[in-house]
């Protein structure tokens, strides 16, 4: 009965901890607008999001047409160098398969698992930034993983900026379980 009590409290734990995932509006903005290299200023993450890319320093993505040749789809090839901008390079290719709206794609990962996609949002964008929300279901049952990504067309972006790009995604409700932004190193990464 005790073993029964325990699991059930523990049961409901998991459930209460878990998360769901936003449907920000996508940002007002042109295919073209978002294809080309971004650089990762930080993140904020959860812990299924963040496998891949732990350890990561020299974060960017590159964005474009996809090789399905379906309008407004694109390939989006992620970055990064581990633990050193002199580490092993690591890459991940992802496709965006366009929903009907710009702005919010369907992320996939076809080298890893093709039938698992996760919404993939552009929330905010400029000329020379952009914040980039995605969210699905973890494998792990812990929820919800969720990734807010702050970016700019440059390694650095000014700091004033980037606060208000967290904020601002903060204020949407993008971070139910109150994760840190982490900045992402670039110190050292293109000479």
């Amino acid at each position: 009965m005790v073993l029964l009590k325990a699991l059930l409290v523990l049961s409901v734990a998991i459930l209460c901890d878990s998360t769901t995932c936003n449907f920000p509006s996508p940002a007002d903005f042109e295919y073209s607008d978002y294809q080309g290299v971004w650089y990762e200023i930080g993140k904020i993450q959860t812990f299924g999001g963040a496998v891949w890319q732990k350890d990561c320093v020299c974060t960017n993505i590159e964005v474009f047409p996809s090789p399905t040749s379906e309008p407004n789809d694109a390939a989006v090839i992620n970055c990064c160098r581990y633990e050193a901008p002199d580490g092993r390079y690591t890459n991940i290719t992802g496709l965006l398969e366009y929903t009907g709206t710009m702005g919010h794609w369907k992320l996939s990962y076809p080298a890893i698992d093709p039938d698992n996609k996760v919404d993939y949002n552009v929330i905010l964008i400029g000329e020379d930034y952009a914040v980039e929300y995605d969210c699905g279901q973890a494998s792990n049952r812990d929820g919800e993983n969720y990734c807010i990504h702050i970016m700019s067309r440059t390694p650095t972006q000014d700091t004033a900026l980037t606060a208000e790009l967290v904020q601002k995604s903060l204020d949407m409700g993008l971070n139910p379980r109150n994760l840190p932004f982490v900045a992402t190193n670039h110190d050292g990464c293109w000479k």
